[in-house]
């Protein structure tokens, strides 16, 4: 579950965004070189499209000067929001419908709100997510699964579905990161710092459960049932 950086304060923000972009591009891009070879031509095509975002000089350019006007946190909503509306707006991709073109800008703009929120975590020293935790998200994106996978995490709580197209779906099947999607009530029952138990297998999951759940549940399937603080 992603932490809250509203009262976190910088004397640079600018120069704090900018690094946290930079150190998460490097992770990411590792995360990439390691699911590329699982990954059907298709989903490849679509992740390589998407990772030119990182690299994009007016997105980083946006990042340090709202963060540097406004604040780390208010400044990356900002620039998340400035990208939301694009799908909206009336100019369009060369050689492109006018659909394909409102769904590749949709698609560009959930990663980009997602990737703003790992680089306010990222720039709060408070990186999420967590390495080595149980990640509990309302989407699947491409870029929270590569950040997930690139600091090990141990399974993936997803509240909305996932569909076979989806990018970040297809990460998490190639790095074999055990994932439960559809989670009916996730944000209702889930609070940080609760302890999760995720049997990827059978698709329970269970919040704070008694150490004698976890120590039958590591017994019976230890390679299946995984437990971690969130």
């Amino acid at each position: 579950m992603a932490p809250a950086f509203d009262g976190y304060q910088s004397e640079r923000p600018g120069d704090d965004v900018a690094l946290a972009v930079a150190s998460l591009v490097r992770a990411l891009e590792k995360a990439q070189r390691t699911v590329e070879p699982h990954l059907d031509p298709g989903t490849l095509a679509r992740l390589r499209a998407l990772m030119v975002t990182l690299y994009d000089q007016r997105f980083r350019e946006l990042a340090i000067h709202e963060s540097a006007r406004l604040g780390v946190a208010a400044g990356m909503r900002a620039v998340a929001a400035e990208y939301a509306r694009a799908p909206f707006r009336g100019d369009r991709t060369e050689n492109t419908s006018p659909d394909l073109d409102h769904a590749w800008r949709h698609e560009r703009a959930v990663e980009i709100e997602d990737f703003c929120q790992l680089i306010a975590s990222q720039s709060a020293k408070d990186p999420y997510p967590r390495p080595g935790a149980v990640v509990v998200a309302e989407r699947m994106s491409a870029f929270l699964v590569l950040a997930a996978c690139a600091r090990r995490a141990r399974a993936l709580l997803v509240a909305g579905p996932a569909t076979q197209d989806l990018v970040g779906a297809a990460i998490a099947k190639a790095a074999r990161l055990p994932m439960i999607v559809d989670v009916e009530g996730l944000f209702a029952w889930t609070r940080p710092g609760d302890r999760l138990l995720v049997d990827g297998t059978t698709g329970v999951v269970r919040v704070n459960p008694p150490a004698t759940a976890v120590a039958r549940y590591r017994h019976r399937a230890p390679a299946d049932a995984l437990e971690d603080w969130d």
